[in-house]
């Protein structure tokens, strides 16, 4: 699964009125222990996407770009699965939850096992190590 496939399934779940490229961020947040979002004094930021245009952000959301190796790499360095599991319940009801699992089944023969949230936490890890670890 790549990312894009992986943002599109849960945009309908978990996009709280943001755009596309706005949920792109969010997601990298929400798996980025600390507080990613949050200016440092030289003016960046924790999260490497917070750095992007929203064009270049929309090219990720819809698979026409992907995500740097080297921008991959830090938010897998900052990964707290624990986070994204609390943002996955907090954003899906039960119902909702069977609804993402089977959109996500659709798309991958997932082998991670666990409660919804835990698998995508785990499928979204997965995801960043494979870009964080691709050759150039």
């Amino acid at each position: 699964m790549t990312f894009s496939q992986f943002a599109q399934v849960l945009y309908p779940f978990c996009n709280e009125g943001a755009t596309k490229g706005e949920f792109v961020c969010h997601l990298a947040d929400m798996i980025m222990d600390g507080q990613p979002g949050r200016a440092h004094e030289d003016g960046g930021y924790q999260n490497p996407l917070r750095a992007m245009d929203d064009r270049t952000l929309l090219n990720y959301f819809n698979g026409d770009r992907s995500i740097s190796a080297k921008d991959a790499s830090t938010i897998y360095s900052s990964i707290k699965t624990e986070k994204f599991e609390n943002y996955i319940n907090r954003r899906c009801s039960g119902e909702a939850q069977i609804k993402l699992l089977d959109a996500l089944l659709e798309i991958e023969d997932i082998q991670e096992k666990g409660t919804v949230p835990e698998v995508c936490a785990q499928l979204f890890e997965k995801i960043l190590r494979e870009l964080a670890t691709k050759s150039k």
